[in-house]
């Protein structure tokens, strides 16, 4: 996923973590030349679901939308 969002740039990162059981997605945020890491959506093994977890401010709400779309789409669930 990639989007605009006024000055922000938003892109996403496949991550996976065999050792830990999650797979999911880091949002990325573009604001000004600074890159920082913004929020991840995971799927945890152990609990068989979903997360969200912000880490630097604010995240759109249609950030997060596209994001959930995607990580349904690449990350296998059982």
């Amino acid at each position: 996923m990639e989007m605009q969002f006024g000055h922000e740039r938003y892109w996403t990162i496949y991550v996976e973590d065999h050792e830990d059981g999650f797979a999911g997605l880091h949002i990325y945020r573009e604001r000004f030349g600074n890159t920082a890491l913004a929020a991840t959506v995971i799927f945890w093994d152990a609990s068989g679901y979903f997360s969200i977890q912000t880490l630097d401010g604010d995240v759109p709400v249609a950030v997060f939308e596209a994001t959930i779309v995607e990580a349904k789409q690449k990350i296998p669930t059982r």
